[in-house]
Parts: C-alpha cells; structure tokens; sequence
C-alpha cells in the first residue's frame, strides 16, 4: 500500500515538473518573438546604427510618415516596400561613404499606438509618435523646416550634414544643415518607386537616377 501511495505521489510530482517545463519554454518564446525595437524580428540580429560622433558627418536621412489609422500604411504590401526602401537607402548611403539614419513619424493621437505602428516596419534610429499632425515630427517634416504634403504613407530622403563652426569640437559647436533629395508620397508612388529599384537590385545595377547626382552635388554644397 505505502508503495502504490509513493508511486502516485512520485507520478503526480512528475506531472507537475512536465507543466512547469512546459511552461517555462511558452514563456521564453513570447519573451523572443515580441521583441523590443533594437532588434530585427526577421532576423533575430541586433540592429547596429551609423550614430557615432556627429563631427564632420553626412547622412543620408530616411524619414517615414505613416499612422495605425491609415489603410494604405496598414496594408502587408506597403509595410514589406517601405522595409526593402529603407534598406536600399543603407546600401546608398554606405556605397557613397555616408552614414545613414531612420526616423519614424507617426502621426496618431495616442503615442503608443504609433510606435507599434512603426515597429511593423523594422527598426528606427528615432522615433516620434503621438500629437497627430501636430508633433514634432510632422511640424519640421511637414509644414516648417522641410514642408510637404500632409499625406500618408509618405517617405522622405534627405541629406544631412554636421559640421563644426570653429573652436572647440562639443555638441555646442556643431552645425547641422538639411536638404531634401527626395519625397514619395502615397502608397502607389511609393510602390512604383519600390518596383524600379526592386528590379534593378536584382540585375545588380545601382539605380541610375537624378536622385543619386543630387547626393553627389548636395554632399558639396552642403
């Protein structure tokens, strides 16, 4: 009798065990497939950035606009383009020995909505959300510094260069300039856009376009 009670004590210890492993093991998988923004859900890689010393730097700036409650920036179609965009402008950037930088712009009311919104499209080196229309974001991007339509989804390339103005090199001596070279508003311009660099990457051609003579001449004027 002792040795059935032991037998169903030790059966039921087992049972307990198996839950908790199995437990365990559902828990580290939520905790790896809902990763935070540093890192590529495609991937699994951390994400590195070209931020380093902003001295004497040029980027090439790709700035995407876009919101949870905008049909085409929801759409599977639209988010896998502005991924492969936002790579190829890395490849651009890195070709021309420019460092590159991603901004994401949402423009909903609730901030985190909008961040969820733009994790959908891989990672940012900066992200601004919340305020719709009226944050920081949008103000410079959209009607101040770099004005533009007010239209999502809507990418824009710009060309930013860092420089010292003289004397000592700190971050209050450093002199930022902006140009666009670049904007592509609505989801079938940006989808025409995708499919012409998609098929020259493939026939590995850098795209031959007025945009790339622009990097080139703005970089000196700059």
């Amino acid at each position: 009798m002792k040795f059935n009670i032991s037998l169903i004590i030790f059966k039921k210890n087992i049972v307990k065990i198996l839950i908790g492993i199995v437990l365990f093991l559902v828990g580290v998988y939520y905790a790896l497939s809902t990763n935070v923004v540093l890192f590529n859900k495609s991937s699994g890689t951390k994400q590195k950035t070209d931020i380093t010393s902003l001295v004497n730097s040029t980027y090439i700036h790709f700035i995407y606009i876009g919101s949870s409650g905008c049909g085409y920036c929801n759409n599977p179609n639209t988010e896998e383009m502005i991924k492969y965009i936002k790579k190829y402008f890395l490849y651009i950037a890195h070709s021309h020995n420019l460092k590159y930088l991603t901004t994401g712009i949402s423009t909903d009311i609730i901030s985190r909505n909008g961040i969820k919104f733009l994790n959908k499209t891989g990672y940012y080196d900066e992200i601004i959300s919340g305020g719709s229309w009226f944050n920081l974001g949008t103000n410079n991007y959209i009607w101040k510094a770099l004005p533009g339509k007010a239209e999502t989804p809507q990418i824009l390339i710009t060309l930013i260069k860092y420089h010292v103005m003289g004397g000592v090199e700190n971050i209050s001596n450093i002199n930022r300039k902006e140009k666009v070279l670049k904007r592509i508003v609505g989801m079938y311009n940006i989808e025409s856009f995708y499919k012409k660099i998609e098929s020259n990457m493939k026939k590995q051609i850098i795209l031959n376009h007025k945009l790339l003579s622009k990097i080139d001449k703005k970089k000196n004027k700059l």
